[in-house]
């Protein structure tokens, strides 16, 4: 998921500098592909951990 929206966002860059519209600053690319990356570093600690604690837990279900 995060090697597609760097590799769409690099592309968008090279179409953008192909056509001299400039619009993307290289600070900022790099701003949005980190967040990104975070994001989906943090959702997936999020699930696993909560994967890991309902295993646990249904050991002692009632039913």
């Amino acid at each position: 998921m995060v090697s597609l929206l760097v590799l769409l966002a690099l592309a968008e860059m090279w179409f953008s500098y192909r056509e001299n519209k400039h619009d993307y600053e290289k600070r900022d690319t790099l701003t949005n592909i980190y967040l990104t990356t975070l994001a989906f570093l943090q959702n997936l600690v999020i699930t696993g951990s909560t994967f890991l604690i309902l295993n646990y837990t249904y050991q002692f279900r009632l039913f």
